[in-house]
């Protein structure tokens, strides 16, 4: 019974701590280039973080590089997706790199970024998803770009990762207490068999010391009876 006590506690102990919330901080991410298009005298890129966290704002960079002459660009859309619990998949919000009815008209060579600051909700994870919309002319000719997905920043999925965390550290613990509770019951058996030991001993002492006192009871009891007998003896006569 008390056995089944510890190992409650143990158990209990280990589910409190476990559902103790853990801090943690945003490391800075590596920026790559998850878009590129080369067609007709226009390279279009898009960069952003590797991964990041729910609830973090990350930065994405459009760019645009002419390397023809007489180009005009009519719009360049960019629409950020995530996937809300992982499934759902929903706009964040449309990057109007160039505006339709706006334009723009690069010179040669000329390269035209921004970058765009992009929040990410809370209750996201997994993958970001981006959409490249754009429409430019180049030599007598319109081309197209229509929403091209591509896959971009991950979203990690803290509390997963927290929970997977704090289930090793607390396995660990447990393990840990388990050899504990081993030893100090390994070490209670021991002391419970020395404890038996020491009482058989003491009982067999106890018997050998009543046993000597009967020996020597009966031991004086035939001597003094023995001396009576001779006492008594009738005399002989000759």
């Amino acid at each position: 019974m008390k056995n089944k006590k510890i190992i409650v506690m143990i158990l209990l102990t280990i589910l409190v701590l476990f559902l103790i919330p853990r801090s943690y901080t945003q490391e800075t991410s590596e920026i790559r280039t998850f878009y590129h298009h080369d067609e007709a005298g226009l390279i279009v890129d898009v960069e952003a973080p590797a991964d990041t966290e729910p609830g973090q704002e990350i930065n994405v960079s459009v760019s645009l590089h002419c390397y023809a002459a007489n180009l005009s660009v009519s719009y360049l859309y960019v629409t950020i997706f995530d996937f809300e619990s992982g499934e759902k998949k929903i706009p964040i919000e449309t990057i109007k790199h160039v505006e339709r009815g706006i334009g723009y008209k690069p010179k040669f060579n000329e390269t035209y970024a921004q970058t765009y600051e992009i929040k990410v909700p809370e209750d996201v994870w997994d993958i970001t998803y981006g959409e490249v919309s754009c429409q430019w002319n180049f030599g007598g000719h319109t081309f197209f770009i229509r929403e091209d997905g591509f896959t971009m920043t991950y979203v990690r999925n803290i509390k997963m990762e927290n929970l997977k965390e704090q289930l090793a550290n607390k396995t660990q613990e447990y393990n840990t207490l388990w050899e504990n509770y081993t030893q100090l019951n390994q070490t209670y058996w021991e002391l419970n068999q020395t404890y038996w030991n020491l009482k058989t001993n003491q009982t067999s002492e106890d018997n050998t010391r009543f046993a000597m006192i009967i020996f020597i009871i009966t031991t004086v009891f035939f001597a003094a009876t023995t001396l009576y007998l001779m006492a008594k003896k009738p005399k002989e006569y000759w």
